[in-house]
């Protein structure tokens, strides 16, 4: 067996709960006011960094009845992918963008006299659809033909809303202990060692940084969870390690790392990067939309088989 078949090539790994993202499908459907109004998932970004096809899935299984994307090619990708749903594609830069999509039956957004025209022409239908996901909850005097849902479906409203809906976060992210080490007062850590040990006590090195989503701009600002319980990264997060000031507790190599969590848990939240970075949530989640990271989800309750 070839090692690269039995090594991770990084140890960043993001569980998506496909059955949060069903029950938010839900919650969101329960609010439209009138029965005729459609209910649109937004899945671009490959749903913001949660996985476009399964997300997808489980959005329609719970009662989402389009899928909304920003280009043909996502739009493409779920119909190979074999979701035969009504999808909008709404950012188009030519009218080759809009032939492919309309081939594919795909719906398009007009967005300038030039796409109008071509729209006209193609006999594509116009929607109204003015709520997004705050507004679906909240404005049912803006319920028009459709609604559409992004930052409500992954559980990703702002921070001063995320406890005003039944809303669950669709994200963890974790790693794991790589190594341990017991240092004395004065010693410095990471790059430059801007931070040093302010007495004798107990390090975690995490192998896992700015090139697998966790911002450099964290450094001094982040916390993670082990065993339920807090620990201050300390010194400056680097391409694929950073370093967490245990104090005298003692944690072995191996052990899980959560990153992004339950807030009922004690976990450290998507929130809380946000509110760090000066962002929002749904840019937080895409930060782990990578290649080489270990994302893996965790299907709803009745839910069709997930995809290899």
């Amino acid at each position: 067996m070839e090692a690269r078949s039995i090594v991770p090539r990084r140890y960043l790994d993001v569980l998506v709960d496909l059955s949060a993202v069903a029950h938010n499908t839900r919650v969101v459907r329960q609010a439209v006011s009138r029965p005729a109004t459609a209910v649109m998932a937004v899945v671009k970004a490959d749903a913001y960094g949660h996985g476009a096809i399964d997300v997808a899935r489980a959005a329609l299984d719970a009662g989402a009845t389009w899928l909304g994307v920003c280009t043909t090619a996502e739009a493409l990708e779920l119909r190979r992918a074999g979701l035969d749903a009504p999808i909008l594609a709404w950012v188009h830069t030519s009218a080759e963008s809009m032939r492919l999509a309309t081939a594919a039956d795909v719906d398009v957004s007009v967005q300038s006299a030039r796409t109008l025209a071509f729209a006209v022409d193609a006999g594509l239908d116009v929607r109204r659809h003015l709520a997004g996901s705050l507004s679906a909850l909240t404005r049912p005097d803006l319920h028009l033909d459709m609604i559409r849902t992004g930052s409500a479906l992954y559980g990703l409203l702002p921070y001063a809303e995320r406890h005003r809906f039944d809303l669950r976060p669709a994200m963890r992210v974790t790693s794991q202990v790589a190594l341990t080490k017991r240092v004395e007062a004065g010693q410095g850590v990471s790059y430059e060692h801007d931070w040093t040990a302010p007495s004798a006590l107990n390090l975690a090195l995490i192998p896992v940084g700015c090139a697998d989503g966790i911002p450099c701009a964290l450094s001094g600002r982040l916390t993670v969870s082990i065993r339920g319980r807090r620990y201050p990264v300390v010194g400056r997060i680097c391409m694929d390690q950073m370093i967490v000031n245990c104090g005298d507790e003692k944690v072995e190599e191996g052990e899980e790392v959560v990153l992004i969590g339950s807030e009922s848990d004690g976990d450290p939240t998507i929130h809380e990067w946000a509110l760090a970075l000066s962002t929002t949530p749904c840019e937080v989640a895409t930060y782990f939309d990578r290649p080489h990271v270990n994302r893996q989800t965790v299907p709803a309750v009745g839910a069709r088989p997930l995809t290899g």
